[in-house]
């Protein structure tokens, strides 16, 4: 009994998480997908996206860490006049790591924009209920 009460809680999220899919696209896929749709669509809403370190070797890893590298940082930041968010993408079966949670939990709690999505279309809605300049995709 005393284990279950020495075992780290899981972080429960506060933010929007679209629910999974059968979608067979990639992450990466799904994320450029978003972008190219951001740019014809809304011109004035801006978006970047924030390498992690997943993919590199120690050497690199070391150095990311020097210049700020920080676990859990979403996928894109989206910024347009009076708004900001915070989009981590997820494919199909895709669940957010504790870090990811945790930094987007207090990103929402300073008063942003965050989500969990998953295709490009549920980014656009989420980002038009926000405020942002860009069109409901049906």
């Amino acid at each position: 009994m005393l284990d279950e009460l020495e075992a780290p809680l899981k972080p429960t999220p506060r933010f929007t998480i679209q629910p999974m899919d059968r979608d067979d696209r990639t992450e990466l896929e799904r994320q450029t997908a978003f972008l190219s749709l951001l740019r014809i669509t809304a011109p004035s809403v801006m978006a970047w996206a924030v390498p992690n370190g997943h993919n590199r070797g120690l050497k690199d890893r070391v150095k990311a860490k020097k210049e700020g590298l920080k676990a859990g940082v979403p996928d894109l930041t989206i910024c347009w006049n009076g708004g900001v968010a915070f989009f981590e993408f997820k494919d199909a079966r895709g669940k957010p790591s504790d870090a990811q949670i945790d930094l987007l939990n207090y990103l929402q709690d300073c008063g942003h924009n965050c989500a969990i999505v998953r295709t490009p279309e549920f980014a656009m809605n989420r980002l038009a209920h926000w405020g942002a300049p860009v069109r409901l995709i049906r």
